[in-house]
C-alpha cells in the first residue's frame, strides 16, 4: 500500500530528487493504480527523458499505456531508441 497522506501519495523521493528517473518510475506505477494516468503519463515522460534507454522505465510506460487503452504508444514504448 503506497504511503498517503491526506489521500494522496507521498512524493518522498521525487520531491527531493526530481531528476531521479527510478523514483519517477515507482511514482508513475502507484499513480497509474490509482487511476491516475494522465499524472502517471507526465511523469514518465520526465523520467524516459532523463534515462531513455531504462528497461524498467520502457515497461513502466508500455504498461500505462496498454492499461489506458493506448496500444499503438504501448508498443512503441516498449522498444529502446
Amino acid at each position: 500500500m503506497p504511503c498517503t497522506a491526506h489521500g494522496e501519495p507521498s512524493n518522498g523521493t521525487l520531491a527531493l530528487e526530481p531528476d531521479d528517473a527510478y523514483a519517477s518510475d515507482h511514482a508513475a506505477g502507484v499513480l497509474m493504480l490509482l487511476g491516475r494516468r494522465e499524472e502517471a503519463n507526465r511523469i514518465l515522460d520526465r523520467a524516459l527523458s532523463l534515462r531513455p534507454n531504462d528497461y524498467g522505465t520502457l515497461y513502466t510506460a508500455a504498461c500505462t499505456a496498454a492499461l489506458g487503452g493506448e496500444y499503438e504508444r504501448a508498443l512503441v514504448s516498449s522498444i529502446a531508441p
